[in-house]
This record gives structure tokens, C-alpha cells and sequence, in this order.
């Protein structure tokens, strides 16, 4: 019995965030955030970095030497497929502020899941990076896959050709997004088909009120 305890203590940790802690939790999940898509967006491959060879310049990059470089790392190693990492935090930030709970117990088997989840939408999008958006005059230094894009192109290739490793690609992006998301593909669908059907609904009464105020307007033009 008290092994089953100490166990599940090890694996719930309990975090109380409450008024100022939430908010100041929230706000640093924000800069951060903000911090690297605006460093992500402002990429300029002439700026002193990782990947660059050169005199040292005046960096042109929006969050200055730290962010030019962190930019550089991750867009290396990455792509494009860096860019789900301000997108993570982001989200963090909009599920804290929705959130209702005082108390948030972390259990570490969720994290690692989570974790798993996020692994395998990064891989995933930087095959899909690799294998059908390289261009040789991309601004990024190792294309849209990156470094770890074109790695898993060129292992993978040889064993499982070009349809089987953009099969490998689509399986890892719809196996990750639910995981690290917990949303289900399928709830998904469900909700976007609800809200379209929502929209068509208004656009007929929009439409069936426009036109029945025109036939009510033209009789009243013939008469005059």
C-alpha cells in the first residue's frame, strides 16, 4: 500500500495557480511565445547565427543577437516544422486562461504521452518538409524540412520510395496531432460539419430575407 502511494505521488505532482500566479504564468507562456514567432518571422539568413559563415553584421533580426540565433538553430534543425513550437506555447497560454481549475495535477505518463505526441508531429511535418517542399533557393539554411527533414528523407528512402515515406510522413502528423491535442480527428469533422451547416443555414435566411424585401419592393416601384 505504501509503495502504490509513493508511486503515485512520484507520478502527480500538484501545482496551486491561483489570481497572480496564473497570470503571471499565462503572460511568460505569451512573451515566450511571442518572442519566437517574431524572432521565426524576422529570419534573415545574413544574421550572425549557427549555420552562418561570414563577418560578423549588424543583425537585422526583429529580436536582436539571442533571437537571430535561436531562429537560425531552429529553422536548421527543423524548417518550417519550427514553427510548431510558438504555436505550442500559445496554446498552453489559451488553455491556462480557459481553464477553471485551481489545482493542476501533472502526471508525468500524461506529459511523456504529450510529449510522444508533439515528437511525432515534428517528424512528421518535417518529412512532409523535406519530401515535397525543398527548393533549392529557400531562404531557410537547410530547407523546409531541415537538417532532421532531409536526414529522414535520405535514410528512409532507400527502403520505403517516395509514396512510403510520404505514407510514413501523413501517419506520424494524424497519430501526433490527436495525441499532443487530445482532440479527436473525428470530433473534428463533426464540429466543422456542424459549423458549416450553421453557416449555410444563415446564408439561406440572409438570402431569403434579401429577396423576399426585393419582391416587396417591386410592386411598390411599378406603381410609381
Amino acid at each position: 500500500m505504501a509503495k502504490a502511494k509513493a508511486k503515485a505521488g512520484a507520478r502527480h505532482v500538484g501545482v496551486r495557480l491561483q489570481g497572480v500566479a496564473r497570470e503571471a504564468v499565462v503572460i511568460v507562456l505569451l512573451a515566450l511565445c511571442v518572442f519566437l514567432l517574431l524572432a521565426m518571422l524576422s529570419y534573415h539568413a545574413g544574421d550572425p547565427g549557427w549555420s552562418y559563415r561570414g563577418p560578423e553584421t549588424e543583425v537585422a533580426n526583429w529580436m536582436g543577437a539571442l533571437g537571430a540565433w535561436l531562429a537560425d538553430v531552429m529553422y536548421s534543425l527543423l524548417g518550417t516544422s519550427a514553427l510548431w513550437f510558438p504555436g505550442v506555447l500559445g496554446f498552453a497560454a489559451w488553455w491556462l486562461m480557459r481553464s477553471r481549475q485551481v489545482t493542476f495535477e501533472l502526471d508525468m505518463l500524461a506529459l511523456a504521452v504529450r510529449v510522444a505526441g508533439f515528437v511525432m508531429l515534428l517528424l512528421g511535418t518535417t518529412l512532409l518538409g523535406a519530401l515535397h517542399f525543398y527548393s533549392p533557393d529557400s531562404m531557410l539554411p537547410y530547407g523546409a524540412g531541415g537538417i532532421l527533414g532531409e536526414g529522414l528523407v535520405t535514410t528512409l528512402m532507400p527502403i520505403l520510395s517516395h509514396s512510403g515515406v510520404g505514407l510514413v510522413a501523413a501517419a506520424l502528423v494524424l497519430g501526433g496531432f490527436p495525441i499532443l491535442t487530445r482532440v479527436s480527428w473525428l470530433d473534428l469533422t463533426d464540429e466543422v460539419g456542424f459549423q458549416a451547416c450553421r453557416l449555410g443555414r444563415w446564408v439561406h435566411q440572409l438570402l431569403g430575407g434579401w429577396t423576399t424585401s426585393v419582391a416587396s419592393i417591386r410592386p411598390s416601384a411599378g406603381r410609381i
